[in-house]
């Protein structure tokens, strides 16, 4: 169903409670079935989790966690890779897969190829990957936006999830109308930029974005569309 999280900087610790919320508010969206059992994937300063898809969901795009304890990383995936058979061929020798699915494909590619893992992904897809040694968190988007991330951001804290309910269900996000809402084109339509939207305290991740978020309170960013890098810098918990 999706995936979420919070990641807290400053020596803070995130709000594990918070990131429950999000993760049972998708469960009280979903159409069918009973609950599935949620993942979560607690580090002290991030906390991260995803509520699975029920089978057969959305053409095989599906809501994965994948936990390396060996290398300190932890993946949460909502989507379906494209290239998935063709990655694992090309990385079988240099990575021991485990399983069958996506997500382990994602932890292969980033065990390869660092940040640039993103750029040999194809398919649709919102992830989170923890690499707690290296005191970081990975947000990313496809290339076609297929799948969403929204973000809030607080004093020393991002909040994540793939629902705009799922996100509010953690409280303290900013509800009120932005400006981005207001502004309207020469027909009088509602406009509003792709990485924004019309609450003050929500924003998306841009499409074939990668947002790395340091430990320390670093934020960068890298657009995919092309494969080449354009640095974009900032600050957790910056609006």
């Amino acid at each position: 169903m999706g995936i979420a999280g919070e990641v807290s900087v400053r020596g803070a610790w995130a709000d594990t409670a918070s990131v429950d919320r999000m993760i049972q508010a998708m469960d009280a969206a979903r159409d069918a079935g009973g609950p599935a059992d949620p993942g979560i994937c607690d580090w002290g300063w991030v906390a991260v989790g995803h509520r699975p898809t029920e089978t057969g969901e959305q053409a095989g795009a599906t809501a994965q966690s994948m936990l390396d304890e060996r290398l300190g990383w932890c993946l949460m995936f909502d989507g379906r890779l494209d290239n998935g058979p063709d990655l694992r061929d090309d990385l079988d020798e240099c990575f021991p897969f485990r399983s069958g699915s996506d997500a382990e494909v994602v932890l292969a590619a980033y065990h390869r190829w660092g940040e640039h893992f993103v750029d040999h992904l194809q398919g649709i897809f919102a992830l989170a990957l923890v690499d707690a040694p290296r005191e970081k968190v990975l947000l990313a988007r496809d290339r076609q936006g297929a799948r969403l991330l929204y973000l809030s951001t607080g004093a020393g804290r991002l909040r994540f999830a793939s629902t705009l309910p799922s996100l509010l269900a953690a409280d303290g996000t900013d509800t009120s109308a932005g400006r981005a809402a207001l502004e309207r084109d020469p027909d009088h339509r509602r406009m509003v930029p792709p990485s924004r939207t019309s609450l003050s305290g929500v924003t998306l991740l841009p499409t074939a974005t990668l947002r790395v978020l340091e430990a320390r309170g670093r934020a960068r960013d890298r657009d995919f569309h092309d494969d080449e890098a354009v640095p974009r810098l900032g600050g957790v918990g910056r609006s």
